[in-house]
């Protein structure tokens, strides 16, 4: 009975992701690092508005639509005297880590705070089982390609006009097997 329900209902139920508010030196920076909340958005548009010269490339809806998914997911926000600076997205379906959205405002680039944000994903993703993380960056983007290159991910294959700006998009794999 219980597989003949499940068969209408194919979206997984998901458990409330935890995550401890944490407070981290980057470069001589002083930041917390907390789940983002539905009130998040705005300030999350802004980084992405300041991050891709006025682009938004995501929604609020878009954001509020995943930050409610019932597929495990994963939304982190970084704080600098009380104004977020960065954010990541995450979100696990069949095994995979997908990384919705990184943005870093500018002017904090370069201190390490997308790498800390990959790694606080990757153990998300270890600890749902997933067996790979993955994320499409523009082809263009070499400076994102380059960081998430030395983070160790591989350029996997290139999707033609991706983007609503007919840009293409380039899919980039983090084999998460036999890591500890």
């Amino acid at each position: 009975m219980w597989r003949k329900f499940k068969s209408f209902f194919p979206i997984q139920f998901s458990k409330e992701t935890i995550f401890t508010k944490q407070i981290r030196e980057f470069k001589h920076l002083t930041c917390t690092i907390r789940k983002a909340e539905h009130g998040d958005i705005r300030s999350m548009l802004a980084v992405e508005r300041s991050v891709y010269d006025g682009d938004v490339p995501w929604t609020h809806s878009a954001f509020a639509f995943e930050m409610k998914n019932r597929l495990p997911h994963l939304y982190l926000v970084v704080e600098h005297e009380e104004k977020v600076i960065a954010f990541i997205g995450c979100r696990i379906k069949n095994k995979d880590a997908h990384i919705t959205n990184l943005a870093v405002e500018r002017e904090f680039q370069g201190k390490g705070i997308a790498t800390f944000l990959l790694n606080e994903m990757k153990r998300f993703a270890k600890r749902s089982h997933a067996s790979q993380m993955s994320l499409e960056v523009r082809f263009e983007n070499k400076h994102a390609q380059m960081i998430y290159r030395k983070f160790g991910f591989e350029s996997q294959k290139i999707m033609k006009n991706y983007y609503e700006s007919q840009e293409d998009g380039l899919v980039m794999v983090y084999p998460l097997e036999n890591l500890s």
